[in-house]
């Protein structure tokens, strides 16, 4: 699949889209995914559950597939930032 400008993956997942990925790896801080379109994004840690400590070990393995959130973009660096708190994950569609 040919890889989205970044434009037009900001236009196909905007703030608040559900995209579904699959982790790619591990990091103390998160877990990247793949969105598909050339791009992954990154779930930080704080953006796993909405009470509690969430440790690295119990992130999803490696291969995983998930139905994320998409919080935000940073344009420098081309970063995704996704989410998967519950709150985060019921949010109407209000968005």
């Amino acid at each position: 699949m040919k890889k989205l400008a970044w434009h037009e993956l900001k236009a196909i997942l905007p703030e608040g889209s559900l995209v579904a990925g699959v982790v790619l790896k591990h990091e103390p801080y998160g877990v990247f995914v793949d969105i598909g379109h050339g791009y992954s994004g990154i779930i930080q840690i704080t953006d796993f559950n909405d009470h509690g400590v969430v440790n690295p070990n119990d992130y999803p393995p490696v291969g995983t597939r998930l139905l994320t959130r998409v919080l935000g973009f940073k344009d420098h660096g081309f970063q995704v930032w996704l989410g998967v708190k519950p709150s985060q994950m019921c949010e109407s569609q209000n968005l």
